[in-house]
């Protein structure tokens, strides 16, 4: 599914001095991943994550910036945020706006995307996909 935004919030292993010495190691990071779509017209911080937090995907993967890392634990939640039409238009700084600054979709080359919920198709399959919550 693509969405309009996407939302990131990394945290990183506390057994490691700060986010830069962590960002190399195997068990050094855990990002939070949800999708956000631009449909109501007020936002508030405290929906920065979804409603249901128990529908999610879980994964092995990458930092999405160079370096890219081999390095992060991915949950990504299955339900999006939601943030209004006018946040979707707010610029940087710089005057830019905050668009086409992602990472394309990568190969799994392998790896297992666990599901906290049974999936399956629309065509009525069930996604390779393993439930292990």
């Amino acid at each position: 599914k693509m969405s309009e935004m996407r939302i990131h919030v990394v945290h990183y292993n506390s057994k490691y001095a700060d986010l830069i010495e962590a960002a190399s190691k195997a068990d050094g990071l855990a990002v939070l991943g949800g999708f956000i779509d631009t449909e109501i017209p007020g936002f508030n911080v405290r929906h920065l994550l979804p409603d249901s937090l128990d529908r999610f995907y879980r994964y092995n993967g990458s930092l999405t910036t160079p370096p890219c890392f081999q390095t992060v634990s991915w949950t990504v939640f299955n339900d999006s945020i939601r943030v209004s039409r006018r946040q979707d238009t707010l610029k940087t700084e710089h005057n830019m706006l905050l668009s086409k600054n992602f990472r394309a979709p990568q190969l799994l080359h392998g790896r297992k995307v666990l599901a906290s919920f049974h999936t399956e198709s629309t065509t009525g399959g069930v996604y390779n996909l393993y439930y292990a919550f």
